[in-house]
Formats: structure tokens, sequence, C-alpha cells
């Protein structure tokens, strides 16, 4: 009885991390943000709000668009 209980709580261990590791990054479809958005969600990280235009600059500049993927490098 014992034995068959941790097999079971081995096998949905086994479930259960083989779901957190199938997450994966679609960078493709991401949401675009507008440049208010972009500047509101880099302050809400700290950044004051002159840091947080030279950012967005910068991104513009570089790629084009405000992505939310963008907001994980700062």
């Amino acid at each position: 009885m014992i034995e068959e209980t941790k097999s079971n709580y081995k096998e949905l261990y086994k479930n259960v991390l083989t779901t957190q590791l199938s997450m994966n990054i679609n960078i493709d479809n991401v949401i675009k943000l507008t440049r208010k958005k972009f500047i509101k969600l880099l302050m809400s990280k700290g950044i004051q709000r002159n840091g947080a235009n030279e950012i967005a600059k910068y991104v513009l500049n570089k790629k084009g668009k405000y992505i939310m993927f963008d907001l994980l490098m700062w």
C-alpha cells in the first residue's frame, strides 16, 4: 500500500515537472505597447521618468516598436 502511494506521488511529481518546463516564449507574436504605457511600466520598476524616456528613445531607434519583451531587459 505504501509503495503504491510512493509511486503515485513520483508519477504526479514527474507530471508537474514536465508541465512547468514546457512553457516557452513566442517573441514574434508579443503584445505591442504604446510609448506612454511602455514608459509607465518602466517607471513602475523604479526607473525615473527621464531615464524611462531615454530608454524608450533607445528601444524605438533600435527596434522600431515597443514590446513587452523589451521590459525584461530593464
